[in-house]
């Protein structure tokens, strides 16, 4: 796999969860608003963790796992 193809991801995926969000929240009023924006960053924290959590306890521990 070239590198381009690794960076791909990270110019298709954002404006599509941009646009997603932007459909999502168009026809909202303010208290829809902020609860989404909280569910979306809770869910933004809780993916961070559990990709720590994976990395850490599964990677670091079971050697054939390791690249």
């Amino acid at each position: 796999m070239s590198a381009r193809m690794f960076f791909l991801d990270f110019f298709v995926f954002p404006p599509l969860v941009a646009l997603g969000l932007f459909f999502a929240f168009w026809h909202g009023d303010a208290a829809q608003w902020a609860i989404s924006s909280v569910l979306v960053l809770a869910g933004v924290a809780a993916w961070t963790l559990a990709e720590y959590l994976i990395h850490r306890f599964a990677f670091h521990h079971f050697p054939m796992l390791k690249a």
